[in-house]
This record gives structure tokens, C-alpha cells and sequence, in this order.
């Protein structure tokens, strides 16, 4: 597999594996808790805080470990791609949502992502090579 195609793979199944999880966090949630989707109660939006916050590392670490080469620079990318939906859904979402809720979901998972990519790598984690 070629170093570009291997890049573009890296970060596609990262963000497979957020989605994923995410979704499953989500089922979890929905089936566990009541929820009232006009106005989720702060409770809830705190659990799906932390749900996000794990996908996101997750996806780093699926990103990094995948690309082999350069994980927190591939990790970057999908970070990018994090951010600009995290822009998204505070655009549609807007007053609707808490303001902590819309700044911890949109702000802080790049950044958790570019820490997952580096716990995939074994240099950062202090491997001999």
C-alpha cells in the first residue's frame, strides 16, 4: 500500500472508529437514561461529554497506529476534520445547547485526538525500537 493511500486509510478508519463508538455510546445512553431530546438534562449532556471525549482519543489512537509513520501529523488531519464539525453543529445548534456542553464538544476532542495518535506511537511511550 502506498504512503498516500495509507494516509487517507489512517484517518478515514479513525474517524470510523469514533463514529462508531460514538454510536454506541449514544445506544447505551438512550437505553440507560431518559432523555428528553428538546432540552437533555445536564447530567446527560456531561456523560456524553466524556462518551466524546474517548471516541476522540480513540480515533486518534485508530489514526495513528494505522498510519505507522508521522501518527500525530496524520492525527492532525483528522482533527481538522473534528473541529470543523464541532463548528458545525455549534452553527445548527447554536443557544439551543449550553455553551460549556457546544465548547467541550467542539473544542477540546482535536486535541484529544492528537493525544490518542501519540499514545499510539511507541516511541512516545518509551518502547525500544
Amino acid at each position: 500500500m502506498s504512503a498516500a493511500v495509507r494516509s487517507v486509510v489512517a484517518v478515514v478508519l479513525g474517524f470510523m472508529a469514533m463514529i462508531v463508538l460514538k454510536m454506541l455510546f449514544t445506544l447505551i445512553l438512550v437505553k440507560t437514561m431518559t432523555v428528553n431530546q428538546a432540552h437533555p438534562a445536564t447530567l446527560y449532556l456531561a456523560v456524553v461529554v466524556v462518551c466524546t471525549f474517548i471516541a476522540a482519543t480513540l480515533g486518534g489512537f485508530v489514526t495513528g497506529a494505522v498510519a505507522k509513520t508521522k501518527p500525530v501529523e496524520h492525527a492532525a488531519a483528522l482533527g481538522a476534520i473534528v473541529f470543523f464539525l464541532g463548528w458545525l453543529s455549534y452553527q445548527h445548534y447554536g443557544s439551543s445547547q449550553p455553551i460549556w456542553y457546544q465548547w467541550l464538544v467542539g473544542v477540546v476532542p482535536p486535541f484529544l485526538v492528537l493525544t490518542g495518535s501519540a499514545l499510539s506511537d511507541p516511541k512516545s511511550r518509551g518502547a525500544q525500537g
